[in-house]
């Protein structure tokens, strides 16, 4: 047991290890980026191997996955970083609990430890989504406003960028970046909604691909949309400050239960070892857990507003 506990520390220290030094050196490009030619610091960061295999993970339906993710969520991992961390979470996590509880219990451990980093970036990517379908009134009144005054999309686009606060200020800026560098709007627009995946911003940008398409009367068509999104904005805040019990609940039950066994199992010692050495027992436990993840599952999704 020794042996393999000191492998798995080893394997978790590296993991991290490597994930802090991600961080670290993404940083220092960034401020290598800023403060001296930017030419020069992307050729000297296009020679390490690590940005290499980087982007190769990129190029793969996984990576380009993370990746929307992680920029959906503003979080400034890249796709490997963020494995690393999944990877060390998962093996941490399976260490901590083999040492507190049965072993079979270690394995699903593992997995949510693994699941938690995930569940991180695509917490922030939630939260900072809501915070963008806020600001899609202004975006639409920015862009229609630009158009009225005779500016083209890019032009208008730019405009709403350097105005707004984030994450619209961000998702408007590497959408007008990317049409600089080549891209054509419509790819540029509809990588913003893979980034940001939602009803309200998919009509926002299928009302500009279809203007730059067959033309019409932009600035009608999102001034009318303006209207229509806020009015959605306070319907859906309405309906989460309703929920917001709910949604409570639904964390609360399983950090309860959890937190249960861990003191059944301090305060008798091989409690939870001989109630799971019997069939029956085993059988009350996956139960019971199924149960409990059936009814978090059924919150969520009950609770969630689609806009």
């Amino acid at each position: 047991m020794y042996p393999l506990a000191l492998i798995t520390l080893f394997l978790t220290t590296a993991l991290a290890v490597f994930g802090i030094a991600q961080l670290a050196s993404d940083a220092s490009e960034r401020s290598h980026i800023r403060d001296r030619n930017a030419l020069a610091a992307a050729e000297r960061s296009d020679r390490r191997l690590s940005n290499r295999l980087d982007r190769a993970f990129r190029r793969t339906r996984l990576g380009a996955t993370i990746d929307n993710h992680l920029a959906g969520g503003g979080v400034h991992w890249r796709p490997l970083t963020f494995l690393a961390f999944s990877v060390a979470a998962a093996i941490a996590a399976f260490v901590l609990v083999d040492a507190v509880l049965p072993l079979w219990m270690s394995a699903p451990a593992g997995v949510g430890g693994g699941y938690a980093v995930w569940a991180f970036v695509e917490r922030a990517r939630r939260k900072r989504k809501e915070r963008f379908l806020g600001q899609l009134p202004d975006i639409a009144r920015m862009i229609a406003s630009g158009s009225q005054a005779g500016l083209s999309l890019q032009s208008a686009l730019e405009l709403a960028a350097s105005d707004l606060d984030e994450p619209a200020g961000e998702e408007l800026q590497r959408v007008a970046t990317q049409v600089r560098l080549g891209q054509n709007m419509e790819t540029a627009l509809r990588d913003m909604v893979a980034r940001m995946p939602s009803r309200d911003v998919g009509v926002m940008v299928s009302t500009l691909v279809i203007q730059q398409r067959a033309g019409g009367d932009l600035v009608s068509a999102l001034s009318d949309l303006s209207d229509a999104l806020e009015s959605r904005r306070q319907t859906a805040r309405e309906i989460k400050v309703m929920l917001v019990g709910a949604v409570f609940t639904a964390y609360v039950i399983p950090v309860l239960v959890v937190g249960l066994l861990l003191i059944l199992n301090l305060s008798t010692p091989g409690a939870l070892e001989e109630l799971t050495s019997s069939l029956l027992g085993r059988v009350v436990l996956v139960v019971s857990g199924t149960l409990i993840l059936v009814g978090y599952l059924m919150i969520q999704r009950i609770t969630k507003v689609e806009r």
